[in-house]
């Protein structure tokens, strides 16, 4: 018998083999990378759970942070007292009274950059005169519009008229209803407050010596009322003189703060 005759089964068998071997080799492959996916896959779950408790952590710690905030605040406000109330402050000029106003503040006189000021009293000696901006009360005048275009310049403080009299008097007095002539002034365009009752007069300044012999009263300045016996000396007091045709800045005369 001859031994050496090939059998077509045993070649078949020997490709059968090899082929097998090819796909297991492709299922190892495919089993790696499905542990490897599975594994980043644990991994990336693992570091998202991490986060998610980290983002848990920090709102828990600033809940208990702001509401220890809180409770901090509530004690603080419990123990918190009230301390010895301060002296009331300087009281303001008055309003002025009802009305429509062209202007209100002290009366300045340009050329004299001082502020028209009352002594006390309602007679005709009472007069105005200049001082230096002392902000009180008695400083402060309201331009009170009438109903004919002029207006009467009312001190905020007494609650008297500027008034004109005879022969060239300006001086304080109570503020009559309906008001007469020698109670209206017209404020021009230049600032000039000129005289209805005395046409082609405006208010303007002079010295006026307390000691002239012209003068029936005297006055105390210091004290602010008319006083038979005064010291001697002289003070700017308003008066009436010509309305000037050019600039005048004393017969300037300027409204507000």
């Amino acid at each position: 018998m001859n031994r050496n005759i090939k059998t077509p089964l045993l070649g078949a068998t020997k490709c059968l083999d090899w082929k097998f071997m090819i796909f297991l080799g492709f299922l190892f492959i495919l089993s790696v990378l499905g542990l490897v996916g599975f594994i980043f896959q644990m991994k990336s779950k693992g570091d998202m759970d991490r986060m998610q408790n980290n983002i848990n952590n920090n709102t828990t710690i600033n809940q208990k942070t702001n509401n220890e905030f809180r409770s901090q605040q509530e004690i603080a406000a419990r123990n918190m007292k009230r301390g010895d109330q301060g002296p009331p402050g300087i009281q303001g000029p008055p309003g002025p009274t009802g009305g429509v106003h062209s202007g209100v503040g002290p009366l300045l006189c340009v050329g004299q950059k001082k502020v028209a000021t009352p002594t006390w009293g309602t007679k005709q000696y009472s007069i105005i005169y200049l001082d230096d901006r002392r902000y009180t009360p008695i400083q402060y005048w309201s331009l009170r519009n009438n109903s004919d275009s002029t207006v009467s310049i009312v001190n905020k403080f007494t609650g008297n008229c500027m008034t004109t009299g005879n022969p060239d008097f300006v001086f304080s007095d109570t503020c009559k209803t309906p008001v007469p002539s020698n109670q209206k002034f017209i404020w021009g365009p230049n600032m000039q407050l000129s005289s209805v009752d005395k046409q082609n007069f405006c208010v303007t300044v002079d010295n006026f010596d307390m000691n002239s012999s012209n003068s029936n009263n005297k006055y105390d300045l210091n004290n602010m009322k008319e006083q038979e016996n005064s010291n001697n000396g002289t003070v700017t007091q308003l008066k009436l003189k010509s309305c000037s045709q050019n600039q005048n800045l004393d017969q300037t005369w300027w409204v507000g703060n």
